[in-house]
């Protein structure tokens, strides 16, 4: 549970991963078998990409870390601006402006102002727990840039913003989404419209459902529900909608770049382009055979192509795109359902060069 949800803990998993794979595979590289190329070229390109990408890990988090160290002061400043104002002030102002019937769109009185008492009530708690980040926590993050690369810090940064800074709008999301589902989708959807048609669930047969015959009493009392929960849906609709807009476009967009990023620092084929453009045969992904009076005469060896190498990129943009895919999004928010970030544990990606064997092709030219 904790790997899953915390960025920090998978870097240094990784980390530790990375050091036990430099340890086994160092002795790998002295070439016993010089008829296997292809496989001691897979060898030698995964070892050498991945010490270039931890490389310029390091030396990017070393930058970052010099910036954040010597800029501490105006970073602490427009760090507590942004928070107060962004994650504090504005979801305040939206609130007190639902409120007040913006547009003409008459909302539930009393429900909104509950509405409007709770969830200000949360934030304004929210905004006096939490702490101003001092120009000290700043140099310390240059420090830890310093020591475990950009990635950690951007690890860091996701985890932040998911788990302490934007807390208070998770849970107002979490609880407009509950009760939106809960009183606009399925009690009114499930229970009501099952009285109406003379239906009802039966626990003893799996909860299926039976034909029944309704009192008087209990169709005017379901009836009297029904209204209520009509009256009562475009104000917990809009409510819910709000917090919903604000974690897609302020906390997942956020995040998921921020994942991408780390995705790109970790395994970007930085290696395997520049033996690609600088030197291809040094990438063999297969060889040309020529059929001349019946017999085949080796012509040139073909290396991978750029496909190949960015193959899992692909597949990467192809599941990011499945998982933020707007009509996705709209449609999970519409059915109330709950509005997730991709698992980083599906991003994790190990190297293409390890798939070199896969798009190796022997080619005939008659």
């Amino acid at each position: 549970m904790l790997y899953a949800h915390k960025q920090v803990v998978q870097q240094l998993d990784v980390r530790i991963e990375q050091g036990v794979f430099f340890l086994t595979q160092i002795s790998s590289l002295q070439r016993q078998n010089t008829c296997d190329v292809a496989e001691y070229s897979v060898r030698y390109t995964n070892f050498f990409n991945k010490a270039w990408l931890i490389l310029n890990d390091m030396i990017l988090g070393w930058a970052a870390g010099s910036f954040l160290a010597e800029n501490s002061e105006w970073m602490s400043e427009v760090t507590n601006r942004f928070i107060q104002s962004i994650l504090f002030q504005f979801p305040r102002e939206v609130l007190y402006w639902l409120d007040s019937w913006p547009a003409g769109l008459k909302l539930n009185a009393e429900l909104s102002r509950f509405y409007v008492n709770t969830l200000v009530g949360l934030i304004d708690t929210w905004e006096s727990i939490l702490p101003l980040f001092p120009p000290s926590l700043f140099r310390t993050l240059g420090l830890v840039s310093s020591i475990g690369g950009l990635t950690l810090l951007l690890a860091l940064f996701s985890d932040t913003l998911s788990f302490l800074l934007t807390l208070h709008l998770h849970i107002s999301y979490l609880v407009t989404r509950a009760l939106f589902s809960v009183f606009s989708l399925r009690f009114p959807t499930s229970l009501l419209l099952g009285v109406f048609r003379g239906k009802r669930f039966n626990p003893l047969r799996d909860w299926r459902t039976d034909t029944w015959e309704w009192d008087m009493d209990q169709l005017l009392f379901g009836t009297v529900l029904f209204m209520l929960m009509a009256f009562a849906s475009p104000t917990l609709g809009v409510y819910y909608c709000f917090f919903a807009g604000v974690r897609v476009l302020g906390v997942l967009s956020v995040k998921a770049a921020a994942e991408v990023g780390v995705v790109f620092l970790r395994s970007f084929p930085l290696f395997e382009i520049m033996l690609r453009a600088k030197d291809a045969k040094r990438l063999p992904g297969g060889v040309y055979f020529q059929l001349s009076d019946g017999y085949l005469s080796l012509e040139q060896s073909q290396p991978i192509p750029f496909s190949a190498i960015f193959h899992q990129y692909n597949e990467l943009r192809t599941r990011l795109g499945r998982h933020y895919h707007p009509l996705r999004l709209l449609y999970r928010v519409f059915k109330g359902e709950h509005l997730g970030s991709i698992p980083m544990v599906e991003m994790r990606y190990e190297g293409l060069s390890s798939n070199a064997n896969d798009v190796r092709q022997f080619k005939v030219d008659s």
